[in-house]
């Protein structure tokens, strides 16, 4: 998974960017 901020590449898992830190953005289902 790319980051939208810095374009690192991270695992899918994670859940913020391993080199920036930005809270990855969720593009599957929202919390309603």
């Amino acid at each position: 998974m790319v980051c939208p901020s810095c374009r690192a590449e991270n695992p899918p898992e994670h859940r913020f960017c391993e080199q920036c830190g930005t809270p990855r953005t969720r593009t599957s289902r929202s919390a309603r």
